[in-house]
């Protein structure tokens, strides 16, 4: 990747709230290890959320984690709503290390948090918690979907060794509108047949 400028490397970080590095990488004609280098160099990069979150009254934030070097996480920190910008990458996805961010937040800020948009650690919603009481913490969109096709997932597993039945897959996780004409005749078979997998994908 040719060294990116502020501009794009700002495209680039923006990209990855809510996302992941290979879709953010993507969506900018990059490679994956493109937007690893951005990260590299932005690393112990941080924007003080009093001076980012300056002139709002009200602000959402994201929190996600992402790949690094292949196998490292880290977490970023996002201001969702009513801009979108990339406050913090920290170094590592401990619990302990999200705990300490938050700490170092003035408590006149964390009064202007409305809400928190998290994956599905459950450690990570309990801390948001006790941090900002006043906050709604809800788990994201992209998240829940696939937290939800799991679950269908595994009750079509466990449907098919008990009936010996074979149970196509796509059906259950495609959005029905995307459904062809077999797959959505295939859906309609499971619902009428298997009703612990029809309960899963409703």
């Amino acid at each position: 990747m040719v060294q990116a400028d502020d501009s794009k490397e700002e495209a680039i970080l923006s990209h990855l709230v809510g996302t992941s590095l290979h879709q953010a990488a993507k969506r900018n004609g990059v490679g994956d290890g493109g937007v690893r280098r951005v990260l590299k160099r932005r690393v112990m990069g941080e924007v003080p959320m009093e001076v980012a979150l300056e002139g709002l009254s009200e602000v959402v934030l994201g929190i996600d984690e992402h790949s690094f070097r292949g196998q490292k996480m880290m977490i970023t920190v996002t201001s969702l709503a009513p801009v979108r910008r990339l406050l913090a990458i920290l170094p590592d996805d401990r619990l302990a290390t999200l705990r300490r961010y938050w700490q170092g937040i003035p408590e006149d800020v964390k009064d202007r948090i409305v809400g928190v948009c998290i994956d599905m650690k459950k450690a990570w919603r309990l801390e948001l918690m006790r941090q900002l009481p006043h906050a709604k913490v809800v788990v994201d969109r992209f998240h829940g979907i696939q937290d939800a096709n799991r679950r269908v997932e595994e009750a079509r597993k466990v449907e098919k060794e008990v009936t010996r039945r074979p149970i196509p897959r796509w059906p259950l996780l495609k959005n029905q509108e995307e459904l062809t004409p077999r797959q959505a005749q295939e859906l309609r078979w499971i619902y009428e047949n298997h009703a612990n997998v029809r309960h899963r994908s409703r």
